[in-house]
């Protein structure tokens, strides 16, 4: 028959050291390091295809440290700090070909503070700032070529104020006012001269 599981047991009857797992096809499916009947050290779980899919550290069976996802090719997607179990601390996500996707902080599964996202290529596509989950304050979107493509403000994750659009050259394309999301007044459209 095939192996579905290789465990390791202490005197007292814990897991201890190495735990493996495989699936029904005899695939490593999962991989963790036991003390005294805790999981504490590393702990990954792969994908039916081989690839690792996660890979977090863990001590006394609480996640500490970094926490990593990846995707079907094995290439990491996801990138979390953790304290306590929670999501606390910087956050990074990744484009299938490697290239940053995004940087944050996230608190539980809220962001909060500084926010940036990439384009695929690597320029920078937006930034701004959130705060208990929703953004807030001016938030600037880029064309890639790194100029300003549409800059505003937000007000408990609602758009509120002046948004101006620009083109690639930095001349002005339109300018329309927000009040609590909601459009309020006028939009403008400026023509190239």
């Amino acid at each position: 028959g095939r192996i579905e599981a290789v465990n390791y047991f202490d005197s007292k009857g814990n897991l201890q050291g190495e735990k493996l797992n495989y699936s029904i096809h005899g695939i490593l499916a999962e991989k963790a390091d036991y003390v005294q009947g805790k999981i504490s050290g590393m702990y990954l779980t792969y994908r039916p295809n081989g690839n690792l899919s996660r890979k977090l550290e863990v001590k006394n069976d609480e996640i500490v440290g970094i926490l990593e996802f990846y995707d079907t090719r094995g290439n990491l997607s996801d990138q979390y700090t953790m304290k306590g179990n929670q999501k606390n601390g910087p956050y990074k996500s990744f484009h299938g070909n490697g290239a940053l996707h995004i940087e944050a902080t996230v608190v539980g599964d809220n962001h909060e503070g500084k926010y940036k996202e990439f384009y695929i290529e690597g320029p920078l596509y937006v930034e701004g700032e959130y705060k208990k989950g929703n953004k807030v304050g001016t938030w600037n979107f880029y064309h890639r070529n790194g100029t300003i493509a549409k800059t505003g403000s937000f007000v408990n994750g609602k758009e509120d104020g002046l948004w101006v659009e620009k083109n690639e050259e930095g001349q002005v394309t339109a300018e329309y006012t927000y009040k609590n999301g909601t459009s309020d007044g006028p939009t403008k459209y400026y023509d190239r001269n």
